[in-house]
């Protein structure tokens, strides 16, 4: 259990593998779930994977839950616990005290978790935090529909995609109502609308071509790279929100080889 700024705990779970070396990457995970269910085990097995093939270290964060603890309380508790593991306000041991490398940070979310990833790796631009070398945003929601800008990118994944089989557009709807139930222009939940997407870490962004966010990801990928940011896309045709959930299907096998990569490129 870890404190937060309000005095509350939150718990994480740490992964690494037996014959971990020191001085590994630390990748924080924040779980998906429309913020308002899942916990660590979402996406366990690929925090396993990581964590065995990688010699990372795997931070999964609990973060509080809508709708007892709407916006900010997941957006706070992530990037407390980000400031806690690296121990920036702190003493530095914490983060040497289970083998990993504070310089070498890597935020990794899906769905609503890449929204809360993407928002504290702005944070932390913002704040001069020092230390995270990348990002991997999977399937992630960018903007509330209600603040998309239209205009500037295409939209049309909530209308061809609504029913998508895992994530349909009523249940994002509730999704957004339980977590920000009056929303505004905010880049604090839509960080598709911050003023500046400069100097953040290099990203990898999945999207999927039968998912409501497929458009919000692509158009978050595209202002990351017009902005200078390194950013590798990758859309799979075809395939529904979170798809990674099929487990034998050949393309989730593709999805984690590909973040393995990634994190393996910035964990040297």
């Amino acid at each position: 259990m870890i404190p937060t700024r309000d005095g509350t705990e939150i718990e994480i779970k740490l992964y690494m593998a037996k014959n971990k070396s020191p001085g590994s990457s630390m990748v924080i995970r924040y779980h998906g779930g429309g913020w308002v269910v899942g916990g660590h085990c979402t996406e366990q097995p690929e925090n396993l994977m990581i964590a065995a093939w990688t010699n990372s270290v795997v931070v999964s964060v609990d973060y509080r839950q809508a709708p007892e603890h709407r916006f900010p309380y997941a957006l706070n508790d992530c990037f407390d616990a980000l400031i806690w593991v690296t121990n920036v306000m702190q003493c530095r041991d914490n983060a040497a005290s289970i083998g990993a490398d504070a310089s070498k940070i890597i935020l990794n979310g899906s769905s609503a978790g890449g929204n809360l990833a993407s928002v504290v790796a702005l944070m932390a631009r913002d704040e001069g935090f020092q230390g995270i070398v990348a990002q991997i945003l999977s399937f992630p929601v960018t903007c509330h529909p209600k603040f998309f800008p239209k205009e500037a990118y295409e939209m049309g994944s909530y209308q061809q995609n609504c029913n998508d089989s895992v994530v349909t557009a009523a249940r994002m709807e509730w999704f957004w109502d339980l977590y920000v139930p009056e929303p505004k222009d905010n880049w604090r939940y839509s960080p598709l609308l911050a003023q500046s997407l400069k100097d953040l870490p290099p990203a990898l962004i999945v999207a999927a071509g039968c998912d409501i966010h497929r458009d919000e990801a692509i158009a978050y990928a595209e202002k990351l790279q017009q902005e200078g940011v390194d950013t590798d896309l990758k859309v799979y045709k075809g395939m529904p929100h979170c798809f990674y959930m099929l487990q034998t299907h050949p393309q989730t096998a593709d999805y984690y080889k590909r973040i393995i990569e990634f994190v393996k490129k910035f964990s040297g």
